[in-house]
């Protein structure tokens, strides 16, 4: 028993770090059941629907992952016509943020190569550095709510 409960205790510190929330709270459920149960006969029937729980979980999570990763392709998201000492205009940084919005919305990885693209090539002296700076720090972390959040204040501060 002792040894189920270090895999589930470790399993579920991944799982926690890793982000797979479902996961990470059925272990931990799971882990204080066979806590309490700890010294008493457990029922093997139990074990089995432990092993078909924490599959069928982690088999969600990962076809979650799947999906993100599959609607992910490399599109180049700024002209490449633009020299690398142009600044981006106004104009310019809407547009591209508006694509951006577009990549969050959808849970699509290219925000992520979209944020540094325009994040490069963003004048270092803009007023709106720090913020896309933020910015692309919340898409790295695949925190794509907290971004859209970002997103939504710097379009207005643009305004």
């Amino acid at each position: 028993m002792s040894e189920l409960l270090l895999l589930i205790h470790t399993l579920k510190g991944t799982a926690g770090t890793a982000g797979l929330t479902s996961l990470h709270l059925a272990l931990y459920d799971w882990e204080r059941k066979l806590t309490q149960l700890n010294g008493t006969t457990y029922n093997t029937a139990e074990y089995a629907n432990l092993g078909q729980h924490i599959t069928q979980l982690a088999q969600a999570e990962l076809a979650q992952i799947h999906a993100l990763l599959a609607t992910s392709t490399h599109v180049d998201p700024i002209a490449s016509t633009q020299n690398a000492s142009e600044a981006l205009s106004l104009t310019q940084l809407t547009t591209e943020l508006n694509t951006l919005k577009q990549h969050l919305l959808e849970g699509n990885l290219n925000a992520v190569h979209h944020c540094r693209a325009v994040q490069a090539k963003l004048a270092k002296n803009s007023p709106f550095t720090p913020d896309v700076i933020a910015l692309c720090q919340s898409i790295d972390e695949l925190d794509f709510e907290g971004a859209l959040s970002q997103l939504a204040a710097l379009l207005v501060k643009m305004k």
